[in-house]
């Protein structure tokens, strides 16, 4: 039964195409093809962005399982211990202390604390966040963060230093301990000495008052899952509009 009630449906349809035919401008067709390919090509990227950022999330559970890499003893290549957890002994450069403006923890603005920190046998530095301190109660007040004077271990995790910004208005300072961002070359001719492309994340000493950000990775793939089908919609709605403009009622 159903199948007799859907045949003069389809036959109505095919007869109701036959009395059209589909006149395309060339114009209209270089324009339909244009959007419909981009908008296809944006779709296959965010799919290929999702499946990106499910590699990086596997990858940083991964790293975050493994045991801490021994920085005296371990090579370290970034691109791949990204995240990882690391451990270093070794004696902290005081007078390269510097404090990094205009960062906010919680909602709170304060400073990101970096020291450099020379390892214990090899005689080379890598650079440590210590972690967030809260601004004080005006700009000018510094807020004193100790720096231990013997050889200590570091705990913490390994990252890219922070990325500087696109526009920077001025250099860092010359002698001051604030800085408007992180930059590692010119700590590094501060220091005297090579930095290594990579921070240490340390995990603060309790009762330090410093607070320091916990690893986190988050892959997204729902919101490019979401964009790509926003953009195969826009992809179809392209080409059923070109078809329904070239499709003309015959004389």
């Amino acid at each position: 039964r159903k199948g007799v009630t859907d045949t003069p449906s389809i036959a109505s349809m095919v007869s109701q195409l036959k009395q059209h035919r589909f006149r395309p401008r060339p114009l209209g067709t270089v324009v339909a093809l244009v959007f419909t390919a981009l908008f296809t090509g944006l779709g296959v990227w965010q799919l290929n962005r999702a499946q990106e950022k499910e590699g990086l999330s596997s990858a940083f559970e991964a790293q975050r399982a493994l045991a801490p890499l021994n920085l005296v003893t371990d090579r370290v290549d970034i691109a791949t211990h990204q995240y990882r957890d690391a451990t270093v002994r070794g004696a902290f450069a005081k007078d390269h202390q510097i404090y990094v403006d205009n960062v906010v923890f919680d909602g709170r603005p304060g400073y990101e604390v970096f020291t450099p920190l020379r390892l214990e046998t090899a005689g080379e530095f890598v650079l440590v966040d210590r972690g967030w301190v809260p601004q004080g109660e005006t700009r000018g007040d510094l807020p004193s963060v100790p720096v231990p004077e013997d050889t200590v271990t570091v705990e913490g995790w390994l990252d890219h230093p922070r990325s500087m910004p696109v526009i920077v208005a001025g250099e860092v300072p010359a002698g001051d301990a604030v800085w408007p961002h992180l930059d590692v070359d010119a700590l590094a001719s501060r220091l005297g000495s090579a930095l290594p492309r990579y921070v240490v994340h340390a995990t603060p000493p309790e009762g330090s008052g410093l607070h320091q950000k916990s690893p986190e990775f988050s892959a997204k793939t729902g919101m490019h899952i979401g964009y790509a089908i926003q953009w195969f919609a826009f992809a179809a709605v392209a080409a059923g509009t070109y078809v329904a403009v070239n499709l003309k009622r015959r004389a």
